[in-house]
């Protein structure tokens, strides 16, 4: 720890600190260093477009979650059925091939009531429909902080109520 940092910590040199060994950096003995990690999740990404289901995985697994793939809704409801733990979340693309997102939103919470699900759309033929739907819905194109932000609301909707959000409540600051 250098100079200024010491000096605006509580003004003790390295020399005058103690070694917290367990995580492997040097505090002052003032400051308690707390670090707080988010629980890794399981996160079903669907989407017919591959560049999007890479994109998205790369970011959630850089956030340590566990990401599993569907390249449409009826393959995500395969992949929903072989998984054995619990699923967090899915992320579902409105417009795809065999089943679309919202179709696949309504049959997966069925079978999984407690899974956080969030549309994605860039266009909508009945966007009327996707707003009355009951399920908070992302619009394409959004931005990273958007979609973690988004994403992030809907999961702590769900775990603190059981209710997820609607469209309105989960796009707030995106």
């Amino acid at each position: 720890m250098g100079p200024f940092l010491a000096e605006h910590i509580g003004g003790k040199s390295p020399q005058e600190s103690e070694q917290v060994t367990a995580i492997g950096i040097e505090t002052p003995s003032c400051c308690t260093l707390t670090i707080a990690m988010q629980p890794s999740r399981v996160i079903l990404i669907v989407d017919d477009e591959e560049s999007v289901r890479l994109l998205l995985s790369t970011l959630l697994e850089r956030d340590s979650h566990t990401v599993l793939l569907a390249k449409d809704g009826q393959h995500a409801l395969e992949v929903s059925r072989q998984h054995e733990g619990e699923i967090d979340a899915m992320v579902t693309d409105y417009k795809m091939p065999r089943l679309d997102g919202l179709q696949l939103a309504k049959k997966i919470s069925v079978e999984r009531p407690r899974m956080a699900i969030m549309i994605m759309s860039g266009r909508m033929s009945n966007p009327e429909a996707l707003q009355d739907c009951g399920f908070p819905m992302i619009p394409k194109p959004f931005t990273i902080s958007g979609f973690l932000g988004s994403l992030n609301r809907c999961l702590e909707s769900r775990e603190g109520t059981g209710n997820v959000p609607r469209s309105a409540d989960v796009n707030q600051g995106t």
